[in-house]
């Protein structure tokens, strides 16, 4: 099992290169275009294994730059992620439609005794 020394920890940072302050409403209404950053600087320690990997990636001529590699894959993620999510909510409603619902007030009065159940055990079922 590989363990992550010291020098391998990963510490991030994060700089805004404009400070706002912006309520949902703002926006919502679109009255924050234009005004809000378009990138943000991140600066990131990685390993050398995974340094290795960036550098192979943007050597091959897959990415210009590591910030490219990490983006995409951030994005890959992001875009899973999401996917996930709508094929989860395609399959309830779906459930729906074919009649497989459940009561909710059922549903609501069984994780309240699930809750109690583990409170009085400290946390073990």
């Amino acid at each position: 099992m590989y363990q992550r020394g010291r020098s391998e920890s990963v510490r991030a940072n994060l700089y805004q290169r404009e400070k706002f302050r912006a309520t949902a409403q703002d926006i919502r209404s679109g009255a924050l275009s234009g005004s809000m950053p378009s990138r943000t600087t991140l600066t990131v320690e990685f390993g050398t294994e995974l340094h290795n990997f960036f550098s192979s990636a943007v050597t091959t001529g897959g990415h210009a730059s590591p910030s490219e590699v990490v983006e995409g894959a951030l994005r890959q993620k992001q875009d899973t992620a999401i996917r996930d999510l709508k094929r989860m909510i395609d399959q309830g409603l779906e459930s729906a439609r074919r009649g497989e619902l459940i009561n909710g007030d059922e549903v609501m009065r069984e994780l309240r005794n699930l809750c109690v159940r583990r409170r009085a055990t400290g946390g073990r079922q």
